[in-house]
């Protein structure tokens, strides 16, 4: 579906990485496990992403340790040359 929906916009989606906050699927997430996962650091690290869409309250608190995804939404935030999309 959002694959759908990049192309719709007419975003090329072979020069899409889409990833996740954990290597494997955990349905409730606490917010400790959050902290402590390191995958979706290392993904960055990898891709060295120019724009990164956060989709969630999740992906929000692991990249950018924020909680509040309706808050955020909207507000795009540059670290170190990565732009964060909430």
């Amino acid at each position: 579906m959002i694959v759908t929906m990049l192309e719709d916009a007419g975003f090329d989606t072979d020069k899409v990485h889409f990833t996740t906050v954990f290597d494997h699927f955990i349905e409730k997430p606490s917010k400790s496990m959050i902290r402590k996962t390191t995958h979706l650091q290392d993904e960055l690290r990898r891709v060295k992403p120019k724009f990164v869409l956060l989709v969630g309250n999740t992906a929000l608190q692991a990249a950018l340790g924020k909680t509040g995804i309706k808050k955020e939404r909207g507000r795009p935030e540059e670290i170190d040359g990565t732009v964060f999309y909430p």
